[in-house]
């Protein structure tokens, strides 16, 4: 009697394992960052960054202002 082969595993299973993978790297990911950032920003300068997004977020939806200008203001505002 032959030996049987491993069965291949098919796409659909090879998609669930990709994503699962990527699913454990991306959990992992905002943690490290998260630990960077906490080392580098106060929290005084964290509330900052909170207005300056905020405050640009509202200056895109509600006025007319050039986006490209507002984002590069806004970003260059941030204390990093």
């Amino acid at each position: 009697m032959p030996a049987t082969a491993a069965a291949k595993p098919t796409s659909d299973e090879r998609s669930s394992a990709a994503v699962a993978g990527s699913e454990r790297a991306a959990a992992a990911w905002p943690t490290s960052i998260t630990r960077v950032a906490a080392q580098r920003v106060t929290p005084d300068a964290a509330a900052e960054n909170l207005r300056v997004i905020e405050h640009t977020a509202r200056l895109l939806a509600e006025t007319n202002v050039q986006e490209a200008l507002t984002l590069e203001v806004g970003l260059l505002r941030l204390r990093l």
